[in-house]
C-alpha cells in the first residue's frame, strides 16, 4: 500500500468544503499476486450458459480475491470466442458464424453457440491463466 500526505494542506473554512482541501491524503492499494485461479466448467452444452470466474491469490498472506473491478483484469481467448460486455452485443456476437462461445463480462457468464472448443485467458498484473472449455 502506498500512502501520501500534503505537508501543507489547504486551510479548510468551516462550513465551506472545497475540492482544494480534500486531497491532503492519498492512498492506494496494490495487492501483489502470485497466481490466478480460473473457475471454468469443462464443459457447456450448447444454448446453455456456465458461470466462470478468475481469483487472485497472494501466498505471502494467504488471500484470496475475485479478481474484478477495482483490480485491473483482462479477459480474452483464442478463436471462436467473443469477449463481450452487454446484452445487446452477446446478441450481435451469438449470429456470428464465427463465433462459438460468447463471454459476458457484464453477468461472469460463458454461452456456447455452436460445438467445438474454446480457450479463455485472463490476465492481471504479471499473472495469466487459460482453460480449455468443451462445446458440446
Amino acid at each position: 500500500m502506498h500512502v501520501g500526505v500534503d505537508r501543507r494542506p489547504a486551510r479548510i473554512r468551516a462550513g465551506q468544503p472545497s475540492p482544494e482541501t480534500r486531497d491532503w491524503l492519498q492512498a492506494e492499494c496494490r495487492p501483489l499476486i502470485d497466481a490466478i485461479e480460473l473457475s471454468v466448467p469443462e464443459k457447456i452444452t450448447v444454448g446453455h450458459s456456465e458461470a466462470v470466474s478468475a481469483t487472485g491469490v497472494t501466498s505471502e498472506f494467504g488471500l484470496e480475491f475475485p479478481l474484478r473491478y477495482p483490480a485491473t483484469v483482462s479477459w480474452s481467448g483464442g478463436p471462436g470466442l467473443a469477449v463481450v460486455r452487454t446484452e445487446s452485443e452477446a446478441k450481435s456476437a451469438g449470429r456470428s458464424p464465427k463465433t462459438l462461445a460468447v463471454l459476458d463480462l457484464a453477468s461472469g457468464s460463458l454461452t456456447a453457440v455452436r460445438s467445438g472448443t474454446v480457450t479463455l485467458t485472463v490476465s492481471s498484473g504479471d499473472r495469466t491463466a487459460s482453460a480449455t472449455v468443451g462445446l458440446v
